[in-house]
């Protein structure tokens, strides 16, 4: 996903914390080193907000940079607002993309993975469409890095399971709070 950095924070309609762009303020952080052991990906995201502003990140990286943030020695309205883009991976508090392992465990937890797998591979396969879908389907379900919660294939499985929106935003939700 690519998140925009071309901005000022500003509180109250004046420059707060720093007078350059959160691009450029961000680019000197993770060039300093002032943040952890992960240079290659800080180089690479510098990079990225130097020449353009803007970087495009998957949700492990996304998660790298938000710590970046939180522990710069700033005040939390600074912090927040310089996190702002990062929080757009969030629609309505339920994250819009969530990592496949993340999903996965968790609806191994729900009794639900064998459920998902047999779902997919009991897909018809009476036209080019349907073909096309399931083959799309299997290999998301075994080689994709994220899970988009809007995806077709999401949404297909949420009906083939007879699962809510309800149900599956919880999925969605208490995937992307497991951790390793």
């Amino acid at each position: 996903m690519i998140y925009d950095f071309n901005f000022q924070i500003t509180k109250d309609g004046v420059a707060y914390g720093t007078s350059k762009s959160a691009a450029d303020f961000l680019t000197e952080v993770l060039e300093n080193g002032t943040s952890t052991d992960k240079s290659l990906l800080e180089y690479r995201i510098s990079s990225e907000l130097k020449s353009t502003g803007q970087t495009d990140l998957i949700l492990s990286e996304r998660d790298h940079l938000l710590l970046v943030i939180s522990n710069l020695q700033f005040d939390n309205y600074f912090k927040g607002e310089l996190a702002k883009p990062l929080a757009a991976s969030f629609n309505s508090g339920i994250p819009t993309e969530v990592a496949l392992w993340r999903l996965r465990s968790e609806l191994s937890i729900r009794g639900l993975e064998n459920s998902v797998t047999d779902a997919i591979e009991g897909l018809p396969e009476t036209n080019q469409q349907q073909i096309v879908a399931k083959k799309i389907a299997k290999t998301a379900w075994e080689k994709a890095n994220v899970v988009m919660r809007t995806s077709p294939t999401v949404t297909m499985l949420q009906g083939v399971l007879g699962l809510t929106s309800a149900q599956v935003d919880e999925i969605f939700t208490n995937a992307y709070l497991i951790e390793a």
